[in-house]
């Protein structure tokens, strides 16, 4: 194959097999093989870095999946800007930016009319928050079981949502059946040690 035919080679990633991909990725940044953390016994002796890229590549997977819902609804609603101003930008060849995590909460309430419940925002904001301080600034955990404990209520999160909003079906989607056995493996685990502090 010459140079001219492999730079024709077109590389393709949906938004919801990115979003599964980070997902993955973030699932086995934080835990090994049997499900529990990484070369770690507890949450407490896991590592910083696995901890940001674990949050950083978990994050970035649940914004894909929103956009993804969003996509499904309405292709525009995943950029920025108005309707109309999208619709201008796409048919003039230029490629919008996409919303952040406030524009597609907002968006999906008005569009697919779905809203998370009080206490999963709180869960999301959660989340971005130690992303965000993983990304963006300095970083303390006092508390790595809490930190731990909320990761894996996101992971259910995930899980719900892909059920109830993009009705994925694990005999369809080798990476969703992949999420949802880790996400329940994990889940035993964390009830397991969990139960064991107490």
């Amino acid at each position: 194959m010459s140079n001219a035919e492999s730079s024709n080679i077109q590389l393709e990633l949906s938004l919801l097999n990115n979003g599964l991909d980070f997902i993955l990725k973030g699932i086995d940044e934080l835990f090994d093989d049997d499900y529990v953390l990484r070369d770690y016994s507890t949450a407490v002796d896991i590592g910083t870095s696995s901890y940001k890229y674990g949050v950083l590549n978990l994050f970035s997977g649940f914004l894909l999946l929103l956009k993804e819902r969003l996509f499904r609804h309405m292709p525009e609603l995943i950029y920025k800007g108005s309707l109309k101003d999208i619709k201008n930008k796409l048919s003039s060849g230029k490629i919008p930016n996409t919303v952040d995590l406030d524009e597609a909460l907002e968006r999906l309430e008005i569009g697919p009319k779905f809203a998370f419940s009080e206490q999963d925002v709180k869960l999301i904001r959660y989340v971005q928050d130690v992303r965000n301080k993983f990304e963006h600034y300095k970083i303390s955990v006092d508390n790595k079981y809490e930190l731990w404990s909320n990761l894996s209520k996101f992971l259910e999160l995930i899980d719900n949502f892909l059920v109830e909003q993009l009705h994925i079906s694990i005999e369809r989607s080798p990476e969703a059946l992949k999420i949802k056995e880790k996400i329940h493996k994990i889940d035993s685990v964390w009830e397991r040690t969990h139960c064991s502090l107490d």
